[in-house]
């Protein structure tokens, strides 16, 4: 059965005060599960910590596994927000990460992020930090897609489009060498225009439009329009 990926959410609040009194900390081995072939590690604090930084909860009604895919969830409880976050034991480093997505990202509200990333906690290469992220930063014109290669602060280094969605099934990847970073998104498009990936003209070429130093290839297979993004570094 193919699992599906649902979004690792992480909702950028303030802080909030979690305790009105003094409570004995018990410290407990994070909690783990299976998915993907690998070992996974639930995030949980009860102060605010980073990404966000914001509350992470993980307990089963807050991330869970069943026979459609994972599920992250973003709660509030007792006037304070809860986010979550899985990471991999095992370290991964040089491969293809393949990841689907069935919720709509359109309907997010602004302040939420869902983001899909590598990261090492040795400080070179700002962290071999590749990221994937759905958000809207706060805005109210809606929630975009976009792909990095950090320092987000490089505009050759970052990708921000609107993926003009027609249904909200997507398929992301990271192809990840010691030569390079690419990046593909499939899913279905609506409307025609000046966007990624418009719809298939007449002989079935797919457009695509070409940003800074990222080079894009398009390809049609199954009635999918398969983008290719390439980040050259």
């Amino acid at each position: 059965m193919t699992k599906h990926l649902f979004l690792p959410c992480l909702l950028l609040l303030l802080p909030s005060l979690l305790l009105a009194e003094p409570a004995t900390l018990v410290r407990t081995p994070p909690r783990e599960m299976k998915f993907g072939g690998l070992s996974w590690r639930l995030k949980s604090s009860i102060t605010p910590t980073a990404p966000g930084p914001n509350y992470y909860r993980a307990t089963e009604d807050s991330v869970w596994v069943d026979d459609w895919g994972l599920h992250l969830t973003i709660k509030k409880l007792n006037d304070v927000w809860w986010a979550s976050e899985i990471f991999t034991r095992e370290r991964v480093g040089y491969v293809t990460y393949t990841f689907s997505v069935e919720t709509d990202a359109r309907t997010y509200d602004p302040h939420v992020v869902a983001g899909f990333f590598t990261w090492d906690t040795a400080p070179e290469e700002y962290n071999r930090e590749i990221d994937i992220e759905f958000a809207a930063w706060g805005a109210k014109s809606g929630t975009t897609f976009q792909y990095v290669v950090q320092p987000y602060t490089d505009p050759s280094r970052i990708l921000v489009f609107d993926p003009k969605l027609n249904g909200n099934l997507t398929t992301h990847r990271i192809v990840w060498t010691p030569d390079g970073v690419s990046f593909a998104l499939t899913g279905r498009y609506r409307g025609a225009g000046k966007t990624l990936c418009v719809a298939v003209d007449a002989v079935g070429v797919c457009h695509v439009q070409h940003v800074g130093s990222w080079i894009h290839e398009c390809q049609i297979l199954d009635g999918f329009c398969i983008l290719w993004i390439v980040a050259k570094m």
